[in-house]
């Protein structure tokens, strides 16, 4: 079972960091030939489930090209029994430290996996890949989830707002030019075309040195 849904650990992500600086991310393709291990606790839900959480990270990873049509990459470990290997199916957390951490803000690597070989049952598992196109993450925290990482790629805007869509339910993220005055939830969420409904979670943050900080929030759940 799902400890908490993927809207949930949107929430609780930016509640954790409401004092604190966020690091800004990076996404870039790098070619490594080393073995590769798991990030320990970089997902709580190993099921192959509808909403897997590695799904939204292959999004990250098919938008470069050349990877779109790639394949589980590891080679050396073969499934024990039926398994979705070798499917593309999750974009995996990885790292060279045979420990399988990752300092806060640190690099890891995203690769395409199965659902088999992202199973945390394969933590400290050296994972040997002919194919070495991947995505070399920068500013990776603790918790992290897609959309939190996805808005804090580089750009021109001074901010970011981030908020929760109930008529979609999911969070969303709009970059904001500006945020000097943007004071009132009016003037917040007009700047939204698409939005239908008046929001009850959400964050704004703005650039500072070394990342973003969270200058406004309504987080709690109502």
């Amino acid at each position: 079972m799902v400890a908490a849904s993927q809207n949930d650990k949107v929430r609780l992500f930016l509640e954790r960091h409401v004092d604190k600086t966020l690091f800004s991310t990076g996404a870039r393709l790098v070619e490594f030939e080393d073995v590769l291990y798991n990030i320990s606790g970089s997902t709580d839900d190993p099921q192959e489930v509808k909403d897997h959480e590695g799904k939204d990270w292959k999004n990250l990873l098919t938008s470069f090209e050349g990877l779109s049509h790639a394949h589980c990459y590891v080679d050396n470990i073969p499934p024990e029994g039926p398994s979705s290997h070798p499917n593309f199916s999750v974009g995996g957390h990885m790292t060279p430290h045979p420990s399988g951490e990752v300092e806060q803000g640190g690099v890891s690597y995203l690769m395409p996996l199965c659902y088999w070989h992202n199973h945390t049952a394969r933590n400290y598992k050296a994972f040997e890949h002919e194919e070495t196109t991947m995505l070399e993450l920068t500013g990776f925290m603790e918790g992290e989830t897609p959309i939190t990482f996805l808005m804090r790629l580089p750009a021109n805007e001074e901010g970011v707002l981030l908020y929760f869509d109930s008529t979609a339910q999911s969070w969303q993220f709009k970059k904001l030019d500006k945020i000097q005055g943007s004071t009132s939830e009016v003037e917040l969420f007009s700047r939204i075309e698409d939005l239908a409904e008046p929001t009850t979670k959400y964050a704004m943050l703005q650039k500072v040195d070394g990342g973003y900080r969270i200058v406004k929030s309504r987080l709690k759940s109502l």
